[in-house]
């Protein structure tokens, strides 16, 4: 099933592959990333850090880090894209869909509809 999936090749007939690829549209299949990273020895994932300021999101984004580091957990930071003009949400499905792959725990987005701070 994997040769199908990946496209590797394999010995399958059409009506196999077929079927493979049906049940995995159906099932809404994603690929795991971290066998993919087993075998690939990437995750593919980077940690960022940012400076805890005083606004918003960064009292959020604090709260959750320090009760994630409670429970033994790492947390991944995306931006979301909402600012952009237009909002760019290809960018925002393509992160969900990665950490769909990557299987994560949990995920929290922040959205706003106010207009960037000026810098």
């Amino acid at each position: 099933m994997s040769c199908i999936l990946n496209n590797k090749g394999g010995k399958y007939s059409e009506q196999t592959r077929a079927k493979v690829l049906t049940v995995a549209e159906r099932l809404k299949y994603r690929p795991n990333a971290l066998i993919r990273g087993m075998q690939t020895g990437r995750s593919q994932m980077a940690g960022v850090m940012v400076p805890a300021e005083d606004s918003f999101y960064s009292r959020i984004v604090t709260g959750i880090h320090a009760a994630l580091q409670d429970a033994g957990a790492l947390m991944l930071l995306n931006w979301n894209y909402r600012t952009e003009k237009p909002a760019n949400e290809a960018k925002e499905r393509s992160i969900i869909h990665r950490l769909i792959e990557h299987r994560v725990d949990g995920n929290t987005n922040g959205f706003s509809n106010r207009p960037p701070e000026p810098t």
